[in-house]
Formats: C-alpha cells, sequence, structure tokens
C-alpha cells in the first residue's frame, strides 16, 4: 500500500488524540498537541499554534505502484484514517485529529487563505508569525510552500505571501512612513540546512 500524506510531521504518542500534520504560529503563548502544519492565532485571540494536514495528490508513478490504493483517508475536515494492511496482523486503523485537513484536490489558494493569510496579517500588526511545513521526502512540502511561481493558480505560501505583504505596503505608503520587512526561508534536506 502507498500512503499519500503530506506535511506530516512524527506521530506524538496516540493517547493525545493527535497525529501527522502541517502548521503554524504566532506570537507564542499555550501550545496545543502538535503533529503537522502550524496556522497562527493573533495576539488579540487565544495565543496557540494549529495544525494542519493536507493530503497529497499521488503522482502518476505513485498511482501505477500502487494501484490508486491509499493508505490514508480523510474521515472529517478535521480528521485523518491511516489503514495498516499488516497481513500478520490483520487490517487494522489509526484515526489522527487535527485542526484541520485538506483533501488532496485542495487549490493552493484555499490552503493560503484558511492556514497561511491569518498569519500574513499578524505579522503584518507586528506579532511575529512562522508557517512550517514538515514532511517525509515528496511528500508535497515543497509545492505547498512555493508552488509553481509562474502560475497564478499553483503559487504556493510564500509567492502569496510575499504578494499579500508588499501589497499591503504600497497602499499605506507615505513621505512619513517607513517599512522594514525580514523573512528568512531555510530548508533542511538530508540533514543539510540551505537558506
Amino acid at each position: 500500500m502507498a500512503g499519500s500524506m503530506s506535511d506530516s510531521t512524527p506521530v506524538l504518542p496516540p493517547a493525545n488524540g493527535r497525529g501527522p500534520g502541517l502548521g503554524s504560529a504566532a506570537g507564542g503563548g499555550k501550545a496545543r498537541p502538535a503533529s503537522a502544519m502550524n496556522a497562527s492565532a493573533g495576539a488579540d485571540k487565544a495565543k496557540y499554534k494549529t495544525i494542519i494536514q493536507r493530503m497529497k495528490v499521488l503522482l502518476e508513478r505513485e498511482r501505477r505502484a500502487s494501484g490508486d490504493e491509499t493508505c490514508v483517508t480523510v474521515a472529517s475536515p478535521t480528521s485523518v484514517v491511516i489503514h495498516d494492511g499488516d497481513r500478520d496482523f490483520g487490517p487494522q486503523s489509526h484515526t489522527f485529529t487535527f485542526d484541520s485537513v485538506f483533501g488532496e484536490h485542495t487549490s493552493q489558494e484555499q490552503v493560503y487563505t484558511d492556514v497561511a493569510q491569518p498569519v500574513v496579517h499578524h505579522a503584518l500588526e507586528g506579532i511575529n508569525a512562522t508557517v512550517l511545513a514538515y514532511g517525509q521526502t515528496s511528500s508535497g512540502k515543497t509545492f505547498t510552500m512555493d508552488g509553481h511561481v509562474d502560475s497564478s493558480c499553483s503559487a504556493g505560501i510564500i509567492p502569496r505571501a510575499i504578494h499579500e505583504i508588499f501589497s499591503h505596503i504600497s497602499l499605506r505608503q507615505g513621505p512619513r512612513t517607513k517599512f522594514l520587512v525580514r523573512a528568512s526561508y531555510a530548508q533542511v534536506y538530508n540533514e543539510v540546512v540551505s537558506d
């Protein structure tokens, strides 16, 4: 069986009711059980991180190898089920709950609007903010974060956030107004950090 889970973190012990996903955080404060993509909460709202799971569309070669069979299904807008087809112990399934789950056909725009745009708005209010994608190789992290820059439909979180930040700045420019934008981007691949 081939899996199609993207942007996942190592699973916390199932007793906490949370599993793999995608995430972002803003402002610090109380943390809820984590496992994937963190999305923001503002200083004026509860301070925590949110965990989002985004399912990856299987590539054609993955479909051929798995016969269209996946080991992960979206059970609800907030949970996924991982099916274990271990022949020695019989079929088992494990449910993991997140703040939100995006199915494999969710658009880049919806992921940005629901997950990253609130983080960008908090950053524009002066709150430190982070969007983090975590997962195994070929799980869809780069597509989620970068997308295809030359296509507005499939642009990822980073180009959309940059566009929104500089659009915000251009609307508020004035002779007595200064803006300082600091951003960092780091990728860890095979234990090597590149930025």
